[in-house]
């Protein structure tokens, strides 16, 4: 009975709401499929379109990566000519106070050379000098700015009528007095009247040490025989000479050491492991490394330990594989003048140079004889000619080269 009563007032409650526009919404309730009934395949259509697929938000939208930036070095150096190349990569010296003679201006056009070093027969004084830089500057016929070297360490000195003042000590007496500052001050004075004259690299400071320095021939010109005590002093000579401007050349890669032969007349030969050079002589140069030293110098030295086959100026065990490799070394390497006994009595001038190169080098030094000079130049060309040496393994030197006339000559790729 209260079903039946409840009808018509329902009824009346539905005739309320659609009067006022309400429209209820409908629910259809489906029976669920029988447990026993097999599910219909889904359509082909069945699965997501993209279009169907969420979007992630913008921010976790990989972002491209960035355009590489030409390096406006690579543009310069991939115009340059084969000779443009190797004339960055060769130094050389000349006889004279005043001027460069015409074979070497020739060979100047010829290659474009890239640095010229001056030794003590073009210095006389400051002021000549100057002059003498000047006008070597003006046979320099192209856009690249010239390295111009000189070794000023404190004993070995040029220029000689003129005095440093205050006067230079050698690195013997600097490393005896134990005060890196003091080492700091000389090397940034030498550098600021260097830089004053117009060079732009010292080939300083000396890195070799000695548990007897006396007993070799470099002697006064290291700072000692304490590898640790060493580094400190060799630090603060880099900073000084960074600090006035000029690039800085640690020498004589990978160390002399405790050898009384001179590489200037014999081919030194020293029987030492590479563990005992690591634990000693090389840990100065690890700190000049560490340090930041621009350029170093590699010697002509035999470690038949370490390589038998090729001594230190040509040997990829010494400069790829220790001085770049486990070194880290990333700037500029030198070779020692080509023009020694110590290499010469070993390859020819010309083929010792693209040897030097293969073996990592980036510049070979040949400071006198212009038949030597053209012959580096010559051996390299021909060498990149028939496959020795490729365009790429120039250009990898180059750009090394390029990067430290950048930092301190005023080049600008154009």
């Amino acid at each position: 009975m209260k079903r039946i009563k409840l009808i018509p007032a329902l009824f009346c409650m539905l005739i309320i709401f659609s009067s006022c526009g309400y429209s209820a919404p409908i629910t259809v309730i489906t029976a669920p499929p029988s447990e026993t009934a097999s599910a219909a395949p889904p359509p082909p259509s069945a699965s997501p379109s993209p279009s169907e697929l969420p979007s992630p938000p913008p921010s976790a939208l990989p972002s491209p990566p960035p355009a590489a930036t030409p390096d406006p070095l690579d543009e310069y150096i991939s115009k340059m000519s084969d000779r443009e190349l190797i004339g960055q990569m060769v130094m050389i010296g000349f006889d004279g106070t005043s001027d460069m003679d015409s074979g070497r201006r020739k060979l100047m056009n010829d290659y474009r050379i890239g640095g010229v070093f001056l030794f003590g027969w073009n210095t006389d004084t400051f002021a000549q000098t100057a002059k003498l830089i000047d006008k070597i500057n003006s046979r320099n016929g192209g856009h690249i700015p010239l390295f111009i070297g000189i070794d000023i360490e404190g004993s070995v000195r040029r220029f000689t009528y003129d005095h440093w003042r205050p006067s230079l000590k050698s690195a013997k007496r600097l490393g005896q007095l134990k005060d890196p500052e003091l080492v700091y001050k000389q090397y940034f004075q030498i550098g600021t009247r260097l830089k004053e004259i117009g060079f732009n690299i010292d080939f300083a400071p000396v890195l070799d040490i000695s548990h007897n320095p006396a007993s070799t021939f470099l002697n006064n010109r290291m700072f000692g025989s304490n590898p640790e005590k060493v580094s400190a002093l060799i630090r603060r000579a880099i900073n000084g000479l960074h600090d006035s401007g000029i690039a800085s050349l640690g020498k004589h890669f990978p160390g002399l050491c405790d050898s009384s032969a001179d590489p200037h007349n014999v081919l030194p030969v020293i029987d030492l492991t590479r563990e005992q050079i690591e634990n000693y002589s090389l840990i100065p140069f690890k700190a000049a490394i560490d340090e930041g030293v621009d350029a170093m110098m590699v010697t002509h030295i035999m470690y038949p330990d370490i390589d038998r086959k090729y001594i230190t100026s040509a040997s990829p065990e010494f400069i790829g594989a220790i001085l770049r490799g486990s070194m880290g070394f990333e700037g500029v390497v030198f070779s020692d003048d080509l023009r020694m006994r110590g290499f010469t009595k070993k390859y020819p001038v010309g083929k010792g140079a693209v040897m030097f190169i293969l073996a990592g080098g980036d510049v070979a030094l040949i400071g006198k004889y212009p038949k030597m000079q053209k012959d580096v130049c010559d051996s390299i060309y021909d060498a990149l000619q028939d496959g020795t040496l490729t365009r790429e393994r120039l250009e990898q030197s180059v750009k090394r080269i390029l990067r430290l006339k950048q930092a301190y000559c005023g080049f600008t790729p154009q």
